[in-house]
């Protein structure tokens, strides 16, 4: 109906397409997904042109679908067009674009380049910081984020530095006995537990299952 509408090439018909691939992808049928972000992207292309910041959406839809695919080359290639567009069309840390940063760098981390994985989570937390506060849930998701990353890359000490700062962060917002910081300190003595500091480990976890008497289970 739509493109009886308005056109084959028409814009809405590829924000139409867009949201029909994410149905596709949050059901598992990754191959029709592919099929309609693709067509998304080509119509969005013919219709603004290679280098418009219309693309970023279909972009951001398209990347993820390939890296779910095994096709990590193209992800990446998409990834860093998207930041480019970006860059030449708000700059490079706006608040809206620094998802592309965590982009990239997933497609690093699955070609194992962890160093450059690491020096974009840790730009993606810079642009953060730059535009919220250092207490600030958006801002403490990004080094969170970055710790969940050393975690998975078994480097525990830098996790646990991460961890850390973010449940200081967190104490001075939110006070020692507030139940929000339940995951951090869990977090945190999983790193302590992991380097064997497990007197350390335990100081974190008496607080925190003594919050959740009070706010419900605890939230891992």
């Amino acid at each position: 109906l739509l493109e009886r509408g308005f056109g084959p090439a028409h814009p809405k018909i590829a924000v139409a397409y867009r949201r029909e691939s994410a149905h596709w992808r949050h059901n598992g049928r990754l191959d029709r997904a592919l099929a309609k972000a693709e067509r998304a992207l080509a119509i969005m292309e013919k219709a603004r042109g290679n280098e418009s910041g219309f693309l970023l959406p279909n972009l951001a839809a398209l990347a993820p679908i390939y890296r779910n695919m095994g096709r990590v080359a193209e992800g990446e290639a998409l990834c860093r067009r998207g930041l480019e567009i970006q860059r030449a069309t708000f700059g490079e840390f706006h608040p809206s674009g620094l998802e592309w940063h965590v982009c990239i760098g997933r497609a690093l981390e699955d070609r194992g380049n962890f160093l450059g994985a690491e020096a974009l989570l840790k730009r993606y937390y810079q642009g953060l910081s730059a535009h919220h506060a250092p207490t600030s849930p958006t801002t403490l998701a990004g080094l969170r984020a970055l710790g969940d990353a050393y975690t998975q890359w078994g480097e525990n000490e830098k996790a646990l530095g991460a961890f850390r700062e973010v449940l200081k962060r967190q104490t001075e917002a939110l006070g020692t006995r507030h139940p929000g910081l339940q995951s951090t300190q869990i977090a945190t003595a999983d790193q302590l537990i992991t380097l064997g500091r497990l007197d350390e480990a335990e100081a974190l976890l008496l607080p925190a299952i003594t919050a959740s008497e009070f706010a419900g289970p605890m939230q891992g």
